[in-house]
């Protein structure tokens, strides 16, 4: 072997040891279920493959795992039961054995998974709607299922929403506004109330060109104080997210071809919680993923 193949021999298996040692450190170093923890190892071992906290199944707390979590499960929690959450004086409580959820006597009034409105902000004179701001990282909004425990919300301590859909913004007994006809008949007043600037909330609803129609995927639809104007067919909602989210904040993520998207209800993402969120409505709410 000569000298330059040794090196290479050398600096190639240095460089693996370094990333190694990064992942496994960082996986120790959240492993103890006090803080917002990206990845971890199946069962605390680290032979087993890194894969995300959210999509963990657990032990059970039956003994394949080393040391189980505060609930008794395998996986790293996202937060430490206990820890404070929503606007009313509650705590996240433990979930089963391997998640936990934000327990807060004002979020079933509220609408939102963080606790906190954004948008229609008077509970009083909006029981049934809310506009709640946060981030995405699971495309779409039409057919979108909860995926991260609702751990999300602008609010919250995910508020980029890594791992969630756009569903995980609704609490517990909401979701997201399904058509123009669920909106009008959840507010009084459609969209018109006052919109903090620069502020986009979607309804599960999309079209083609500007209109509400059914089956498209074309364009964004809801209420806020960004985006453009909608063609009559989508009242009341009076927002729309112009090609590949172009008439929205840089938070609203919509890709597409040179032209543009035509699938930005199928595309979109959310890079964090500033610019908005989605409309959710009162009634029986998505299961939890």
């Amino acid at each position: 072997m000569t000298d330059m193949e040794n090196e290479k021999r050398i600096s190639t298996w240095f460089a693996a040891c370094t990333v190694a040692g990064l992942l496994l450190g960082w996986s120790a170093g959240c492993g103890d279920g006090t803080r917002f923890c990206y990845w971890e190892t199946e069962s605390n071992s680290n032979n087993d493959a890194f894969v995300p906290w959210w999509n963990l199944d657990g032990g059970g707390g039956d003994g394949a795992c080393a040391t189980p979590n505060a609930c008794g499960g395998c996986s790293v929690l996202a937060v430490s039961p206990g820890t404070v959450c929503g606007s009313c004086g509650g705590k996240y409580v433990c979930d089963g054995v391997d998640a936990v959820h934000c327990d807060d006597p004002c979020i079933a009034s509220i609408g939102c998974s963080d606790g906190e409105r954004e948008g229609f902000v008077d509970a009083t004179d909006f029981p049934d709607i809310a506009g709640c701001s946060g981030g995405w990282s699971i495309a779409g909004i039409l057919d979108a299922q909860v995926s991260c425990a609702r751990l999300s919300g602008d609010d919250s301590i995910n508020p980029a929403g890594l791992g969630c859909s756009a569903a995980d913004l609704c609490a517990r007994g909401w979701h997201l506004c399904a058509s123009t006809a669920e909106v009008q008949a959840s507010s009084p007043t459609g969209c018109q109330t006052d919109w903090s600037d620069g502020m986009f909330f979607a309804a599960a609803v999309s079209g083609a060109g500007g209109d509400c129609t059914p089956n498209g995927t074309d364009d964004l639809f809801g209420c806020g104080s960004a985006g453009t104007g909608v063609g009559a067919n989508c009242a009341p909602l009076e927002r729309c997210s112009g090609d590949k989210c172009g008439d929205l904040p840089g938070t609203w993520e919509c890709p597409g071809g040179l032209f543009g998207s035509s699938t930005e209800a199928k595309d979109v993402k959310k890079s964090g919680p500033d610019g908005g969120g989605v409309l959710c409505c009162r009634g029986s709410d998505e299961p939890d993923g």
